[in-house]
């Protein structure tokens, strides 16, 4: 499924769903934008598909669990490396 999400632009999780391209943000305080939005996909459901396709996709090559263990190995490796 495509995500919709509600909340600030220019946020990390905004621009992961415009690069994707797999979704639609929208500001917290922007009711027709978020009308709008749940619309189009009505209307558009090749589009709302092939955007749920690369949701899918996006996930499964950006947030593993490896992945997600290799970057906290990463990030605590560095950590770890500046405490000596």
């Amino acid at each position: 499924r495509p995500a919709l999400f509600v909340g600030p632009p220019g946020t990390e999780i905004s621009r992961l769903l415009a690069d994707g391209p797999c979704g639609i943000s929208v500001a917290p305080a922007d009711a027709g934008a978020l009308a709008a939005a749940i619309k189009r996909w009505r209307d558009q459901p090749a589009e709302r598909i092939a955007a749920g396709r690369r949701a899918r996709a996006c996930y499964e090559t950006q947030f593993t669990l490896a992945q997600a263990v290799a970057h906290w190995e990463q990030i605590l490796g560095a950590a770890h490396a500046d405490q000596r």
